[in-house]
């Protein structure tokens, strides 16, 4: 019977998601620390290694720096058993990005000089509701007295 340690060594050396990750990690050691700061995870799929970032900013140092990542997984391939069945072919980037959504509320910092009362003679349906919803601001503002 084997004990734990041998069973979750062997685990860990023979899963393919696990080899990847070592793999992943000893090529981004050689990285500088901003570098690989910068990466959220990378995975080989292919031939190709995917690499998502955290900023956008990184994006283009990743670009710039391409060919040292290939450089250095030749390396790798050369000095260690890590690489295994995985070749590199091509590198891609991406990074997303969550856009906040902001709250669009205009403040008046002027006493509004109009009454609201103005012609619409807008062909479009769009322009006309524009037109439309900036009259009803305008009488809300004149009829609260703000600003």
């Amino acid at each position: 019977m084997q004990n734990s340690k041998s069973i979750v060594d062997q685990m860990f050396y023979s899963h393919p998601r696990m080899r990847q990750a070592r793999l992943t990690q000893a090529l981004f050691a050689f990285l500088p620390k901003y570098m690989r700061e910068a990466v959220s995870f990378a995975f080989f799929k292919g031939g190709t290694l995917v690499i998502k970032l955290k900023s956008h900013a990184m994006k283009a140092e990743f670009n710039y720096k391409r060919d040292l990542l290939k450089s250095l997984f030749r390396k790798l391939k050369e000095t260690t058993t890590l690489c295994g069945e995985y070749e590199l072919e091509q590198i891609k980037l991406y990074a997303d990005y969550e856009r906040e959504e902001e709250d669009r509320k205009t403040e008046f910092c002027y006493r509004e000089r109009s009454s609201g009362k103005f012609e619409n003679g807008a062909a479009s349906r769009a322009v006309f509701d524009a037109a439309e919803r900036i009259r009803s601001a305008i009488k809300q503002q004149v009829k609260s007295g703000s600003a």
